[in-house]
């Protein structure tokens, strides 16, 4: 990473605080706003920044916590976990800045607790940045995790996969200490647009899904601005910290094609043994 790039993140200038307690972060007034397509179009780290938050520069923070392997073998599916103890988060963004596409999502928070889980594609070893947006202040942390050079191409290999029209969405509701986790997987191939046809040796077009929504008996809870380096089959984990019996949780979701999918899942009693309730389409057992 340039040396300019790294200067960012590292020193936490005066005037850095300045920008923040101004208010000159960039405005997102709406939590389901369009899709960002300039920050997820931005080829380096710097762009992405200032497509979201503007002129306005993050402070490192202890408070943030990724959780993540420090080095994988394949860089096609890397569970990575983010959380943090700051208050007032409004948002949150992870950014690889090596990928070719360095922003992989930027979730909004509304009603639930500043944790998440999701899987991401990585193209090489990679810094890996968590932002967070908490009191109209922009604050930092990062991991380095590295791919082995053996890798077959995270995500971007030459070579697509077969692709299996698929659409589930399934969802399960458990608890985590005195916590509500939501787990939702999206059945979806996240195509990145850089494979070729095995068949054709052309390229296959992109098709990966743009915004996930969730919401809490009908009202917006976080929503999710996500790219095509999200790896297949979009695997999210979110905590909501007050539910009760009987509450509501829904999940939608859009991709770049039009195409659409939902399911809804229902707070049980508090379950015996922890048990597990789970939600296909709708369909709950």
């Amino acid at each position: 990473m340039a040396r300019s790039q790294r200067r960012t993140f590292l020193k936490g200038t005066a005037a850095s605080v300045l920008f923040a307690v101004a208010g000159w972060l960039k405005p997102r007034d709406s939590v389901a706003a369009e899709w960002p397509k300039d920050a997820f179009s931005a080829a380096t780290l710097d762009e992405v920044l200032h497509s979201l938050y503007g002129s306005a520069q993050p402070v490192a923070s202890r408070e943030i916590q990724i959780k993540a392997p420090y080095q994988v073998s394949d860089g096609a599916r890397v569970a990575v976990t983010v959380s943090t103890t700051l208050t007032n988060v409004e948002s949150i963004s992870i950014i690889a800045a090596k990928n070719p596409q360095p922003l992989v999502a930027h979730m909004s928070f509304r009603r639930t607790l500043p944790y998440f889980s999701i899987n991401i594609k990585l193209a090489a070893s990679t810094p890996l940045f968590c932002i967070v947006k908490a009191g109209n202040r922009l604050y930092s942390a990062t991991q380095l995790i590295k791919v082995a050079a053996t890798s077959t191409g995270t995500g971007y290999s030459q070579v697509a996969e077969p692709q299996v029209p698929r659409r589930d969405v399934k969802m399960r509701v458990r608890r985590v200490n005195k916590d509500t986790e939501i787990v939702s997987l999206i059945e979806h191939p996240m195509e990145t647009g850089l494979h070729m046809d095995a068949k054709t040796a052309e390229k296959i077009p992109a098709h990966f899904i743009q915004k996930v929504i969730f919401t809490l008996n009908d009202r917006e809870a976080l929503v999710a601005d996500i790219g095509s380096t999200v790896a297949r089959d979009p695997l999210f984990k979110i905590r909501f910290k007050k539910t009760k019996a009987g509450d509501r949780i829904k999940l939608s979701w859009s991709d770049n094609k039009g195409e659409t999918g939902a399911n809804v899942i229902v707070v049980p009693a508090e379950p015996k043994h922890n048990r597990v309730v789970q939600s296909t389409n709708g369909q709950q057992r």
